[in-house]
């Protein structure tokens, strides 16, 4: 039998909920739209374009950060293919260029090592190489718009 159809669950619940509001206790769940989240999220810490803590750590608050962060790092990636300090790199380095167009586009490594012919483990190497310098090119380019 369900517990929730037993002719006593009401009266139960009304009392235990009474007690607790006694206690101050304060639940940590709470619904939105019929789905139940977490009022706050301890695991993870979200930090908005400004690089403050956001307030709200709900999942699609989270979610959303994510999809923002990543939308404004790949249009970076794609930004410093015109670079002209990729351009030296690519003159030197003629396989980084394939291996940043694909990374820009959101390629996962796998597919770029099997279409370059190298080692899952180079492309994260050449990758989290060009990525300090691809931040680096677009301080300068923000600071020479000023």
């Amino acid at each position: 039998m369900d517990p929730k159809k037993h002719p006593d669950f009401k009266l139960i619940q009304k009392y235990w909920y009474q007690r607790l509001k006694q206690e101050k206790f304060e639940d940590a769940e709470e619904e939105v739209d019929g789905q139940i989240y977490l009022k706050r999220w301890t695991l993870v810490r979200i930090r908005n374009e400004k690089n403050e803590m956001c307030e709200n750590n709900r999942r699609f608050d989270r979610e959303a950060a994510r999809a923002k962060y990543n939308a404004r790092f790949y249009t970076l990636c794609r930004q410093f293919l015109f670079t002209p300090e990729f351009e030296l790199l690519v003159k030197r380095k003629p396989k980084y260029r394939m291996i940043w167009e694909m990374y820009s586009e959101g390629a996962y490594y796998e597919a770029i090592a099997e279409k370059v012919g190298m080692k899952k483990r180079g492309i994260r190497y050449v990758v989290h190489k060009l990525i300090p310098i691809m931040m680096e090119a677009s301080k300068n380019d923000e600071s020479d718009s000023d």
